[in-house]
């Protein structure tokens, strides 16, 4: 195995174990005064961005148990009300696509990605998956048919004027 995987792996363990001890105080947001909501948002954005690297470099080493258990972070929030964790999260669910199992990946973007959602938020969270899907993971998307599926939706995105695409690219 080389020494860059054993890194990543390494790193990607440290950082989920942070993240899952970590994860009730970064939900809870409503009980904060607006300095700390502010600390809130950048912790959880700087949780985002690690967990994207460490995805990226190391993630073809985690178990299928703990991927699942990120796609269900990530797409709990794909309608955060905050740009910068959605475009965060957006990256994320670019890099889980990189090595999520095949059948769980087609399931998710299928259920939570590509149909729209209700509100503003989840609809831009989901047009920043997309964007990261398109980044980081596009020769696994035209493996898996998905390319045609994924523009549409994006066109769809782009029809509406609640969803600014400028903002992907």
């Amino acid at each position: 195995m080389m020494e860059q995987e054993k890194y990543g792996r390494k790193v990607l363990q440290r950082s989920l174990n942070l993240y899952l001890s970590t994860t009730e105080w970064i939900t809870c947001s409503l009980t904060f005064t607006p300095e700390q909501k502010n600390e809130n948002l950048s912790t959880r954005e700087t949780m985002f961005a690690a967990l994207q690297g460490t995805m990226f470099i190391g993630g073809s080493g985690m178990g299928a148990n703990l991927a699942l258990s990120i796609s269900v972070t990530l797409t709990n929030h794909l309608g955060a009300p905050e740009d910068s964790i959605r475009t965060a999260n957006g990256a994320c669910i670019g890099s889980l696509a990189t090595f999520f199992n095949e059948e769980e990946l087609e399931k998710l973007i299928r259920e939570k990605i590509l149909p729209q959602g209700p509100s503003k938020e989840i609809r831009h969270g989901q047009a920043l998956a997309i964007a990261g899907l398109m980044r980081y993971a596009p020769t696994r998307m035209s493996k898996m048919d998905l390319i045609e599926d994924l523009t549409a939706s994006l066109l769809k995105f782009m029809d509406s004027d609640n969803v600014q695409v400028l903002q992907l690219c």
